[in-house]
């Protein structure tokens, strides 16, 4: 079973389902895939400063490749677009994204919801295109989408947030899980003012909990009902 994981930014996993990347690692019961469309050149550079901005590419790459290999990711896979203009790119995007998915033909994809958490227009962008993918007739092969949100009962720095009632899925995490998320979290130095305006003190709990120890799932496309992603954590 292949899971494809579809995100804009590095660290876009890590925030929004690291923990979940780590379940379904250890119980080794799938392949796992990371596309991240951008290197994320147009964030900041860290407090204080990790490189400088003609930098950031290479380095948020290089972050990007040890959070995976923290969380459980079999395989990253990056594009080239320009940070903050996926809008801009999408026939582009939907081209690479179409031939990476016909290449590798995962079962389950999982992406941003409509509002892309944060409202961020590359997220809501990578939703789209993933999602008008995914739903023709030549993708069948994608059996499950699913999209990682938040509940309105997570506070935090988020435009939108979705009502209890509309998840489907609330994936559990260990404490060993939200641990490893910790570790990956770090890994996004360069990120450090993000990471620690969601998780507050991060370096002084122990142990973390990402939030409430929970990650949340919408099924957004159900091609057969005999494959389900809790059979694989």
């Amino acid at each position: 079973m292949k899971v494809f994981f579809s995100f804009a930014h590095p660290d876009d996993e890590t925030f929004t389902v690291g923990g979940l990347i780590n379940k379904l690692y250890s119980k080794n019961k799938c392949e796992i895939i990371l596309y991240c469309a951008t290197l994320g050149d147009a964030g900041k550079c860290g407090e204080p400063p990790v490189c400088t901005k003609e930098q950031l590419s290479e380095v948020r790459n290089k972050e990007l490749i040890e959070a995976a290999k923290v969380l459980g990711v079999n395989k990253v896979i990056t594009g080239s677009f320009l940070d903050g203009k996926l809008p801009e790119s999408k026939n582009d995007l939907k081209k690479e994204l179409e031939n990476i998915l016909q290449e590798h033909k995962p079962e389950i994809v999982i992406t941003f919801p409509s509002h892309g958490i944060s409202g961020h227009k590359d997220h809501i962008a990578i939703h789209e295109v993933t999602t008008e993918i995914a739903s023709r007739s030549e993708f069948s092969f994608i059996k499950k989408l699913y999209y990682s949100t938040y509940p309105e009962e997570i506070k935090g720095p988020r435009a939108y947030l979705e009502k209890m009632t509309e998840i489907d899925i609330v994936v559990d995490l260990s404490i060993e899980n939200s641990e490893t998320v910790k570790k990956a979290l770090l890994c996004h130095r360069t990120q450090n003012q993000s990471v620690n305006r969601v998780f507050k003190n991060l370096l002084n709990q122990v142990p973390f909990k990402k939030f409430t120890n929970k990650e949340y799932l919408v099924k957004a496309l159900d091609r057969d009902h005999t494959i389900d992603i809790k059979n694989l954590y």
